[in-house]
Protein backbone atom coordinates (compact mmCIF):
# COMPACT_ATOMS: atom_id res chain seq x y z
CA UNK A 1 0.00 0.00 0.00
CA UNK A 2 2.99 2.31 0.28
CA UNK A 3 4.37 1.69 -3.20
CA UNK A 4 7.48 -0.04 -1.87
CA UNK A 5 8.17 -3.76 -2.23
CA UNK A 6 6.36 -5.84 0.40
CA UNK A 7 2.70 -5.87 1.38
CA UNK A 8 1.11 -4.00 4.24
CA UNK A 9 -1.70 -5.31 6.44
CA UNK A 10 -4.97 -3.43 6.93
CA UNK A 11 -6.56 -4.25 10.30
CA UNK A 12 -10.08 -3.33 11.40
CA UNK A 13 -9.58 -2.33 15.03
CA UNK A 14 -12.78 -0.98 16.56
CA UNK A 15 -13.15 2.62 15.47
CA UNK A 16 -9.68 2.55 13.93
CA UNK A 17 -8.16 1.35 10.69
CA UNK A 18 -4.63 0.18 11.50
CA UNK A 19 -1.95 -0.27 8.84
CA UNK A 20 0.98 -2.51 9.73
CA UNK A 21 4.16 -2.34 7.65
CA UNK A 22 6.22 -5.39 8.48
CA UNK A 23 9.15 -4.13 6.41
CA UNK A 24 9.69 -1.20 8.78
CA UNK A 25 7.86 -2.53 11.86
CA UNK A 26 5.68 0.56 11.59
CA UNK A 27 2.06 0.81 12.84
CA UNK A 28 -0.25 3.69 11.91
CA UNK A 29 -3.86 3.98 13.09
CA UNK A 30 -6.62 6.15 11.61
CA UNK A 31 -9.74 7.05 13.60
CA UNK A 32 -12.58 6.36 11.15
CA UNK A 33 -15.65 6.30 13.40
CA UNK A 34 -17.83 4.07 15.52
CA UNK A 35 -19.60 2.40 12.61
CA UNK A 36 -17.65 1.88 9.40
CA UNK A 37 -16.66 -0.71 6.82
CA UNK A 38 -14.31 -1.06 3.87
CA UNK A 39 -16.27 -0.69 0.63
CA UNK A 40 -16.40 -3.61 -1.85
CA UNK A 41 -13.20 -3.76 -3.96
CA UNK A 42 -12.16 -0.65 -2.04
CA UNK A 43 -8.45 -1.38 -1.68
CA UNK A 44 -6.77 -0.29 -4.90
CA UNK A 45 -4.78 2.55 -6.43
CA UNK A 46 -7.03 5.61 -6.49
CA UNK A 47 -4.59 8.50 -6.84
CA UNK A 48 -2.43 7.23 -9.69
CA UNK A 49 0.64 7.03 -7.45
CA UNK A 50 2.23 3.69 -6.54
CA UNK A 51 0.48 2.03 -3.60
CA UNK A 52 -3.16 1.25 -2.86
CA UNK A 53 -5.67 3.48 -1.10
CA UNK A 54 -8.42 2.18 1.18
CA UNK A 55 -12.02 3.38 0.78
CA UNK A 56 -14.44 3.15 3.70
CA UNK A 57 -18.07 3.95 4.37
CA UNK A 58 -18.54 5.79 7.65
CA UNK A 59 -22.07 7.12 8.13
CA UNK A 60 -22.69 9.92 5.64
CA UNK A 61 -19.02 10.04 4.70
CA UNK A 62 -16.73 8.25 2.28
CA UNK A 63 -13.27 8.11 3.82
CA UNK A 64 -10.13 7.47 1.76
CA UNK A 65 -6.89 6.55 3.51
CA UNK A 66 -3.56 6.78 1.66
CA UNK A 67 -1.00 4.73 3.61
CA UNK A 68 1.85 5.95 1.41
CA UNK A 69 1.50 9.47 2.82
CA UNK A 70 -0.25 8.53 6.10
CA UNK A 71 -3.13 10.79 5.06
CA UNK A 72 -6.90 10.60 5.20
CA UNK A 73 -9.58 12.50 3.27
CA UNK A 74 -13.32 12.53 3.94
CA UNK A 75 -16.12 13.19 1.44
CA UNK A 76 -19.66 13.97 2.61
CA UNK A 77 -22.04 11.97 0.41
CA UNK A 78 -25.40 11.85 2.19
CA UNK A 79 -27.52 9.95 4.67
CA UNK A 80 -28.16 6.90 2.49
CA UNK A 81 -25.55 5.81 -0.03
CA UNK A 82 -23.48 2.89 -1.24
CA UNK A 83 -20.66 2.28 -3.69
CA UNK A 84 -22.11 0.60 -6.77
CA UNK A 85 -21.91 -3.18 -6.60
CA UNK A 86 -23.29 -3.90 -10.07
CA UNK A 87 -20.51 -6.10 -11.46
CA UNK A 88 -16.93 -5.51 -10.36
CA UNK A 89 -16.27 -1.97 -11.59
CA UNK A 90 -17.85 0.20 -8.90
CA UNK A 91 -14.28 1.18 -8.05
CA UNK A 92 -12.44 1.48 -11.36
CA UNK A 93 -10.91 3.92 -13.82
CA UNK A 94 -13.73 6.11 -15.14
CA UNK A 95 -11.88 9.14 -16.45
CA UNK A 96 -9.08 7.50 -18.43
CA UNK A 97 -6.39 8.81 -16.08
CA UNK A 98 -4.30 6.86 -13.54
CA UNK A 99 -6.17 5.89 -10.38
CA UNK A 100 -9.67 4.53 -9.82
CA UNK A 101 -12.86 6.50 -9.31
CA UNK A 102 -15.79 5.39 -7.14
CA UNK A 103 -19.35 5.24 -8.47
CA UNK A 104 -21.86 5.86 -5.68
CA UNK A 105 -25.62 5.46 -5.61
CA UNK A 106 -27.03 8.17 -3.34
CA UNK A 107 -30.80 8.58 -3.50
CA UNK A 108 -31.71 10.32 -6.75
CA UNK A 109 -28.06 11.02 -7.53
CA UNK A 110 -25.19 9.19 -9.13
CA UNK A 111 -22.03 10.45 -7.46
CA UNK A 112 -18.51 10.00 -8.87
CA UNK A 113 -15.61 10.53 -6.49
CA UNK A 114 -12.12 11.06 -7.90
CA UNK A 115 -9.55 10.69 -5.10
CA UNK A 116 -6.72 11.72 -7.42
CA UNK A 117 -8.12 15.27 -7.52
CA UNK A 118 -10.18 14.99 -4.31
CA UNK A 119 -13.25 15.99 -6.31
CA UNK A 120 -16.92 14.97 -6.50
CA UNK A 121 -19.26 15.05 -9.50
CA UNK A 122 -22.97 14.53 -8.90
CA UNK A 123 -25.56 13.64 -11.54
CA UNK A 124 -29.23 13.97 -10.66
CA UNK A 125 -30.99 11.00 -12.29
CA UNK A 126 -34.46 10.41 -10.82
CA UNK A 127 -36.15 9.28 -7.61
CA UNK A 128 -36.17 5.70 -8.92
CA UNK A 129 -33.24 4.42 -10.96
CA UNK A 130 -30.65 1.67 -11.02
CA UNK A 131 -27.37 0.77 -12.69
CA UNK A 132 -27.67 -2.10 -15.16
CA UNK A 133 -26.23 -5.46 -14.15
CA UNK A 134 -22.49 -5.23 -14.95
CA UNK A 135 -23.34 -1.76 -16.20
CA UNK A 136 -19.99 -0.11 -15.52
CA UNK A 137 -17.86 -0.77 -18.59
CA UNK A 138 -16.34 1.09 -21.52
CA UNK A 139 -19.34 1.79 -23.74
CA UNK A 140 -18.08 4.62 -25.94
CA UNK A 141 -14.54 3.59 -26.87
CA UNK A 142 -12.91 6.50 -25.03
CA UNK A 143 -10.58 5.91 -22.08
CA UNK A 144 -12.37 5.18 -18.80
CA UNK A 145 -15.44 3.17 -17.87
CA UNK A 146 -18.96 4.51 -18.41
CA UNK A 147 -22.11 3.83 -16.40
CA UNK A 148 -25.30 2.48 -17.98
CA UNK A 149 -28.51 2.90 -15.99
CA UNK A 150 -32.27 2.76 -16.32
CA UNK A 151 -34.77 5.28 -15.00
CA UNK A 152 -37.68 3.62 -13.22
CA UNK A 153 -41.18 4.41 -14.46
CA UNK A 154 -40.10 5.78 -17.83
CA UNK A 155 -37.75 2.94 -18.79
CA UNK A 156 -35.28 5.41 -20.24
CA UNK A 157 -31.75 4.10 -20.76
CA UNK A 158 -28.93 6.52 -20.03
CA UNK A 159 -25.15 6.19 -20.22
CA UNK A 160 -23.05 8.50 -18.06
CA UNK A 161 -19.50 9.32 -19.18
CA UNK A 162 -17.49 10.47 -16.12
CA UNK A 163 -14.45 11.26 -18.28
CA UNK A 164 -16.15 14.33 -19.79
CA UNK A 165 -19.30 14.62 -17.66
CA UNK A 166 -21.68 13.96 -20.56
CA UNK A 167 -24.80 11.78 -20.57
CA UNK A 168 -26.35 9.96 -23.53
CA UNK A 169 -30.10 9.66 -22.92
CA UNK A 170 -31.84 7.25 -25.28
CA UNK A 171 -35.35 8.04 -26.44
CA UNK A 172 -37.98 5.58 -25.27
CA UNK A 173 -39.34 5.87 -28.79
CA UNK A 174 -36.28 3.97 -29.97
CA UNK A 175 -36.02 1.48 -27.08
CA UNK A 176 -39.59 1.25 -25.85
CA UNK A 177 -40.62 1.85 -22.26
CA UNK A 178 -40.50 -1.82 -21.29
CA UNK A 179 -37.31 -3.74 -22.01
CA UNK A 180 -34.77 -6.04 -20.41
CA UNK A 181 -31.02 -6.38 -20.62
CA UNK A 182 -29.98 -9.48 -22.57
CA UNK A 183 -26.22 -9.00 -22.43
CA UNK A 184 -23.20 -7.21 -23.81
CA UNK A 185 -21.10 -7.71 -26.89
CA UNK A 186 -17.57 -6.46 -27.65
CA UNK A 187 -17.30 -4.27 -30.72
CA UNK A 188 -14.13 -2.57 -31.90
CA UNK A 189 -12.59 -1.14 -28.70
CA UNK A 190 -15.78 -0.83 -26.64
CA UNK A 191 -18.86 -2.72 -25.46
CA UNK A 192 -22.32 -2.63 -26.97
CA UNK A 193 -25.45 -3.11 -24.83
CA UNK A 194 -28.02 -5.70 -25.92
CA UNK A 195 -31.65 -5.40 -24.88
CA UNK A 196 -35.01 -6.93 -25.74
CA UNK A 197 -37.82 -4.39 -26.10
CA UNK A 198 -41.17 -5.79 -25.00
CA UNK A 199 -42.80 -2.59 -26.22
CA UNK A 200 -41.42 -2.98 -29.74
CA UNK A 201 -41.21 -6.78 -29.72
CA UNK A 202 -37.62 -7.04 -30.93
CA UNK A 203 -33.96 -7.26 -29.97
CA UNK A 204 -31.94 -4.07 -30.05
CA UNK A 205 -28.29 -3.04 -29.71
CA UNK A 206 -27.24 0.17 -28.00
CA UNK A 207 -24.08 1.55 -29.61
CA UNK A 208 -23.07 4.33 -27.25
CA UNK A 209 -20.02 5.32 -29.29
CA UNK A 210 -22.40 6.23 -32.12
CA UNK A 211 -25.25 7.24 -29.77
CA UNK A 212 -27.55 5.01 -31.80
CA UNK A 213 -30.06 2.20 -31.25
CA UNK A 214 -29.50 -0.54 -33.85
CA UNK A 215 -31.50 -3.63 -34.83
CA UNK A 216 -30.35 -6.62 -32.79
Amino acid sequence: MDGVAGAEMAVINGSYLTIITQRTFNVVSYNIGTNWSIVPTGITDMDGVAGAEIAMASGSNLVIVTPKTSSMHSYTIGANWAVATSGVNGVSDMDGKPGAELAIVSGSNLVIVTPRTQSIASYTIATNWSILSNGIQNFNGKAGNDIALVVGGTGQLRVVHPADGSINSYSTGSTGTSWSLTGYTPYSNYIRIKIYSYTLGKNLIIDDALFEVLPG
